[in-house]
């Protein structure tokens, strides 16, 4: 809801300034899967964020985690920049980048993997740290579910 309230909000005044003219052919398709692919840009951000809070349970630890994380996922294309992938690693994604569709597929493969591997990675802590609290419950005399 909120990344269509911002394109909403984006939208008034570029139609105020640029008024409303006639749309690009193509452009509700290029404009949906602008919205698809900046939505799994947010997914990989929140499974970013979300083993953060797993791991350190602090929500300070999330806020700079999302600053170191930002700038270490932009650091791999200035260090190497004929990668072409790495460029995707800073899950941004511009309606202008609809055209390429390299970028699109780099994209998708990028955020999905983000998403996976950190998905993945959080669950384990919750998991291996839901076990140890189960197994100080059945030290002290409660039942091991």
């Amino acid at each position: 809801m909120q990344i269509l309230v911002s394109l909403v909000i984006a939208f008034v005044p570029a139609t105020i300034l640029n008024g409303l003219g006639t749309m690009p052919e193509g452009f509700i398709g290029n404009l949906l899967l602008t919205i698809s692919l900046q939505f799994l840009c947010i997914l990989a951000w929140l499974s970013i964020v979300s083993f953060i809070l797993y791991v350190t349970h602090s929500y300070l630890a999330v806020f700079i985690g999302y600053l170191i994380s930002s700038t270490l996922l932009s650091m791999p294309m200035l260090i190497f920049p004929d990668i072409e992938i790495l460029r995707y690693l800073s899950l941004n994604f511009a309606y202008a980048m609809t055209d390429y569709s390299q970028a699109i597929l780099y994209t998708v493969i990028v955020t999905v993997t983000i998403i996976l591997l950190f998905t993945i990675s959080g669950l384990a802590v919750f998991k291996k740290k839901a076990y140890k609290n189960n197994l100080l419950y059945s030290k002290r005399g409660g039942y091991l579910f």
